[in-house]
């Protein structure tokens, strides 16, 4: 659709995507399959995906956040240097945060069939309000 690419992702213009970036859903009704915008805008939809865009929190000790072998996991470069890293075959890796993205970090390393241990503050992965 012409126009600023905000994302990587491959043959999205063949979908017809229409980016409204800036614009908060701010409403969702599943049984009239509709996404209510910020702007009194209303979307239909046949098909949705929910990405949150949570914030990735940093290791609080700075040193430690620099040891080798500690990752933040948020863009392309990131998963890269994470993938080149589990070829290396690691003894265990720990994944702190249960949620979307670190049930997938979690799952791609049992793939690999990499001991992983996965920590998650909330009483269950997925346990975080907006995975209901």
């Amino acid at each position: 659709m012409g126009g600023p690419r905000p994302h990587g992702l491959p043959r999205v213009d063949e979908l017809g995507v229409r980016w409204l970036l800036g614009t908060p859903a701010t409403g969702l009704d599943p049984a009239g399959r509709q996404v209510h915008l910020g702007n009194g805008g209303i979307i239909d939809y046949d098909r949705l995906l929910i990405a949150t865009g949570t914030r990735a929190r940093p290791w609080f000790n700075r040193d430690e956040a620099a040891l080798d072998g500690v990752f933040v996991l948020r863009t392309r470069d990131d998963a890269a240097g994470l993938r080149h890293r589990l070829a290396d075959r690691p003894g265990r890796v720990l994944v702190i945060g249960g949620g979307f993205t670190g049930s997938e970090v979690a799952s791609a390393c049992r793939d690999r069939d990499l001991a992983v241990t996965l920590v998650e503050r909330g009483p269950t992965p997925w346990s975080a309000p907006w995975a209901a």
